[in-house]
């Protein structure tokens, strides 16, 4: 019968973890690195495993702070295409939002590599490409100009039911004021529009935010009255962040309760 020897076991145990711990660490040899080839997936329209290999290889390099190289640029390309033919436009968004025509952003392909016009084409296309994929899902709204006059109003639109949606200004003596909304027909306001007490993450309700909001569209589903709300500059109190917001509400009464918020953050 074998003699039990706590030594024994206890080399033994550390020798099954070894490789165990080892795993857990991340692959940085350049081949883990590298940029996955998808090609293939995208023939045959597997947009989900493309992204699943691509998210997997830009983790490693984030986990192994990988630094950028143009491998590193056009795995992200290929991500951001991944996601615009999965429908997911918004993800491609935000992605490129660094990458491409951001002159703030330490990323800029135009500042890293400005000779590369072959990378930077690309990742212009798919920028392009993604923003009219995310205009395309938001057409019902429009911004059909309301024969109404508004003093002051910073933006009009008509809406369905022949009403007219006006953008006024915040008051000028209160800081930190976001400006109102307000609902117009024939010449007289008919009410004032107020949102969600308990929402004050949106774009209209974020004080550093609102003061940018700038032109007001408007759309009808199921019965409802909806509102897409743009605009874009620097932070309501002076910060240096520059938003291009982009953010929709749904109207129910005069209470507006926030949708989805397609903003960014330049």
């Amino acid at each position: 019968m074998p003699t039990y020897s706590p030594a024994r076991y206890s080399t033994a145990l550390l020798i099954a973890l070894c490789p165990l711990a080892a795993s857990a660490e991340p692959a940085c040899s350049p081949a883990a690195l590298a940029r996955p080839l998808v090609n293939h997936l995208f023939a045959r329209k597997d947009y989900g495993e493309a992204i699943a290999r691509l998210e997997a290889a830009m983790d490693r390099q984030s986990q192994c702070s990988s630094v950028p190289d143009r491998n590193w640029y056009w795995l992200r390309s290929d991500l951001a295409l991944a996601y615009l033919k999965a429908g997911r436009e918004q993800d491609c968004r935000k992605q490129l939002q660094p990458l491409i025509n951001n002159p703030r952003s330490s990323s800029d392909v135009n500042t890293v590599f400005p000779e590369d016009a072959k990378l930077i084409r690309a990742l212009e296309t798919n920028q392009r490409l993604c923003n009219e994929a995310h205009e395309k899902r938001l057409a019902n709204f429009t911004k059909t100009a309301c024969q109404t006059l508004i003093p002051g109003a910073l933006a009009r639109a008509l809406t369905p039911y022949g009403t007219c949606m006006a953008v006024l200004p915040a008051p000028s003596n209160t800081s930190g004021a976001c400006p109102s909304l307000v609902e117009w027909q024939g010449g007289k306001q008919l009410r004032q529009l107020h949102l969600v007490a308990s929402d004050d993450n949106s774009p209209l309700g974020d004080a550093s935010l609102c003061c940018k909001i700038h032109s007001v569209r408007v759309a009808r589903a199921d019965g409802k009255l909806l509102l897409r709300l743009q605009g874009e500059g620097r932070d309501c109190f002076g910060g240096t962040a520059y938003d291009v917001l982009d953010a929709t509400y749904e109207l129910n009464g005069s209470e507006l309760k926030a949708l989805d918020d397609f903003s960014l953050t330049y």
